[in-house]
């Protein structure tokens, strides 16, 4: 994982115990399934994950400039938050409330070949105390709608089917 051409790093949000920094990561053509570089504001449908990584780790690295160059060792620790999903973008916390919040972030588990398509909304408890996420804890809120109406239950917004996120 490298940010010398491997991958894009955007979107990044602290989580609320100030642990951890949560970001995007996207293939930029040398992470084994895009062939080149892609700009993101087409093209919807480039791999991505979200990442995260300890603050302090980062933070070490900030607060030592002596020596760039000896003392780098490489890239800080991170962790696939989303190693099942092939595109995961967006990630945003909520307030926490009794030692978790909540990370929702839009997914799309098979993704999609067009410059746009549709994606599922994911909640997944947050351990404040750790600064991690709670393993098995990924809950889909609104899975991949297609087409509007698709969900069988007629849910309609203002006289319209939902037509998904």
């Amino acid at each position: 994982f490298s940010t010398e051409g491997g991958y894009v790093l955007g979107q990044p949000v602290f989580s609320p115990c100030g642990k951890t920094v949560v970001y995007t990561g996207w293939d930029a053509g040398a992470g084994g399934e895009m062939p080149r570089r892609l700009g993101a504001i087409y093209c919807f449908q480039r791999p991505c994950k979200i990442y995260s990584s300890p603050v302090s780790e980062l933070l070490g690295q900030l607060g030592n400039p002596s020596n760039e160059e000896e003392t780098f060792n490489g890239d800080t620790p991170f962790y696939c938050i989303t190693p099942d999903d092939r595109l995961a973008r967006s990630p945003r916390f909520s307030k926490p409330s009794g030692g978790t919040s909540k990370l929702a972030y839009l997914c799309n588990t098979k993704g999609f070949d067009t410059h746009g398509g549709c994606m599922a909304l994911h909640v997944s408890d947050w351990d404040m105390s750790k600064g991690l996420l709670i393993s098995d804890s990924k809950k889909c809120v609104v899975d991949v709608v297609q087409l509007p109406g698709e969900r069988g239950d007629e849910t309609e917004i203002a006289g319209i089917k939902f037509p998904g996120l």
